[in-house]
């Protein structure tokens, strides 16, 4: 994979949080939208052996994507040596989250109150993915800002 630069913009207050979140957890949980905070988490991460859990922004499906999403874990799960996995958020859209299912997303985050729910729980029980209900508090990266050079 080709290393990319980023050059992050008012990172200070971010660090210290992102600082204060690793040293005071052992599961770290990261809220991402794009391969930028995958480096950043990279770059700024102490312990190489803590699980770390992606999660997509509150219903990204709806406004990124199925693939969008896959190719983001794709591309950022290669950069660590630290065990990983991914949730996508789908909120109550259950055809992609189905879509979502149907192309190997093994967790996905999906509202229990909507009438689609058993149908997709079921769904998700027979390909031995994971319905979650309710979202893990996270470290959330997407206000992060950068320049791309």
């Amino acid at each position: 994979m080709q290393a990319h630069k980023f050059t992050f913009i008012s990172q200070k207050n971010i660090i210290f949080s992102f600082n204060k979140y690793t040293t005071d957890t052992n599961a770290y949980f990261f809220t991402v939208n794009h391969l930028s905070q995958f480096y950043f988490i990279t770059s700024h991460i102490k312990n190489n052996y803590c699980p770390i859990t992606f999660i997509s922004p509150q219903n990204a499906v709806a406004y990124m994507g199925v693939r969008w999403w896959m190719q983001l874990i794709k591309f950022g799960k290669q950069l660590f040596s630290n065990p990983t996995d991914d949730a996508l958020d789908c909120y109550d859209s259950a055809g992609l989250a189905l879509a979502a299912l149907r192309l190997g997303q093994k967790k996905i985050l999906f509202n229990s109150k909507s009438k689609q729910f058993n149908l997709l729980k079921n769904r998700a029980d027979s390909l031995q993915a994971t319905i979650l209900t309710k979202r893990s508090e996270s470290f959330d990266l997407t206000e992060l800002r950068f320049s791309y050079f």
